[in-house]
């Protein structure tokens, strides 16, 4: 193989790096740095996705709690109210009475559903088709 003509300072450094790279040693450099790539892109995934679901448990957590603290009113103020056309304080019709605590036993039920689904939905696999593709 012959020198490059290089001044002798250059050619000194050409020289004390090391020998020329084969094209095996290019291939494993490509596949280290595909895999390099790849663990960036997982890692930086991964990262999104905790902090996504860190937002939405906290944001979650405080729908919970309100809608909880809402239901435990109604709650109280439909007993409130029973006892009190128990006790016959208010005076209303028997049908007024049983549309009243059936639709609010409704309400509770339905509010009820509606928090254990939307607000606790099953865990999706988009993350995990997401590293499958990389």
């Amino acid at each position: 193989m012959s020198q490059p003509q290089l001044p002798p300072n250059l050619q000194n450094l050409v020289q004390s790096i090391q020998e020329p790279v084969t094209s095996d040693q290019l291939d494993m450099y490509a596949k280290w740095q595909d895999v390099s790539d790849k663990s960036y892109k997982l890692r930086t995934i991964v990262k999104a996705w905790e902090g996504q679901n860190a937002e939405e448990r906290r944001m979650r957590k405080g729908f919970a709690i309100a809608i909880i603290i809402a239901l435990f009113a109604q709650i109280i103020f439909i007993n409130v109210a029973f006892c009190l056309i128990g006790f016959q304080k208010i005076e209303v019709s028997e049908w007024v009475a049983n549309v009243f605590v059936v639709s609010v036993f409704t309400e509770i039920v339905s509010m009820t559903l509606l928090v254990l689904r939307y607000l606790f939905p099953k865990i999706g696999s988009e993350v995990m088709n997401l590293i499958k593709d990389l």
